[in-house]
C-alpha cells in the first residue's frame, strides 16, 4: 500500500491508494478521504461599532428684554427733592426723574445730569453729571447722582470784635467771578466743596484770604482777622 499527500491552501487532501491483491488480480480503488482542517484558520467576524451621538444641550436664548433702573439723587447725605435728567449714551434725555424712582428701560448705558437752581440748597448752583451705568437686558441697575456739599461760616473780626459791616466776596480758586458777595453777618453757606479765595472789604481796607479749603460733608468756621 502507498499513500500520497497533497497539501492545498487552507486544507489538506489525502489520497490513499489501496492496492488490493486478489486472485486473478484487480484494480486499485481510489478512495478520497474527507478533507480536514489544520486548525489554523479563523473565521472573521465583523464587529459593528455604533457611535452614540452626544446630546448637546442648546444654550438658552440670550435675554433681550428691558431692565429696571433705580434712581438715587442726593444732596450731601440727604435725598435730593428736585428733578434731574436721565440721559442715554448719546446724551439724549430719556426722562425727568426723581430720587427713589424706578423705570423699565431698554438695555444700554445711562447717566444722570442735574442742576441746582435754589441757592438755599447750594449757593454756587452747580450742575453735575453722574457716572455712566450699564443696564443689562432683563437685569437691574442703580443710577446715582450726588451733589456734594460743605457748610461754611466765615466771620470777620478786628481787634477781637466782629465786623458785621465788612463784605465778603467769595470765588473759586483761580476764577475771577464771585460765587457770592454778602455782608459778614455770620451766616452759614452751603456750597460745593473745594478751594476758594475770599476778598474782605471794610471801608478802605481790602484783605485777601487765599486757598480756603471747604471740605465735603463738613461744617466749618473760618475766622478772618482784619489788621
Amino acid at each position: 500500500m502507498r499513500s500520497v499527500s497533497t497539501i492545498g491552501t487552507g486544507a489538506v487532501s489525502i489520497l490513499t491508494f489501496i492496492a488490493t491483491v486478489g486472485c486473478g488480480g484487480g484494480e486499485a480503488e481510489e478512495i478520497e478521504a474527507p478533507a480536514t482542517t489544520t486548525g489554523a484558520e479563523t473565521s472573521a467576524e465583523s464587529e459593528a461599532y455604533v457611535e452614540e451621538e452626544e446630546e448637546v444641550e442648546e444654550a438658552p436664548p440670550a435675554p433681550t428684554g428691558p431692565g429696571r433702573l433705580r434712581i438715587e439723587v442726593r444732596l450731601g447725605t440727604d435725598p435730593f427733592e428736585g428733578e434731574v435728567e436721565l440721559r442715554n449714551a448719546d446724551g439724549e434725555v430719556v426722562a425727568s426723574v426723581r430720587n427713589g424712582q424706578e423705570l423699565e428701560l431698554p438695555a444700554g448705558t445711562y447717566y444722570m445730569h442735574g442742576e441746582i437752581r435754589d441757592e438755599d440748597q447750594l449757593i454756587d448752583k452747580p450742575s453735575r453729571d453722574g457716572e455712566a451705568i450699564e443696564l443689562p437686558p432683563e437685569g437691574e441697575a442703580t443710577a446715582e447722582l450726588i451733589f456734594r456739599r460743605s457748610r461754611v461760616r466765615i466771620t470777620v473780626t478786628k481787634g477781637g470784635r466782629n465786623v458785621a459791616q465788612a463784605r465778603i466776596s467769595l470765588r473759586r480758586q483761580g476764577e475771577t467771578e464771585p460765587v457770592i458777595e454778602y455782608p459778614a453777618d455770620g451766616r452759614t453757606l452751603a456750597l460745593t466743596p473745594g478751594r476758594y479765595d475770599a476778598t474782605i472789604t471794610h471801608r478802605d481796607q481790602h484783605v485777601e484770604a487765599s486757598g480756603l479749603i471747604f471740605q465735603d460733608g463738613a461744617t466749618q468756621n473760618i475766622p478772618i482777622q482784619l489788621p
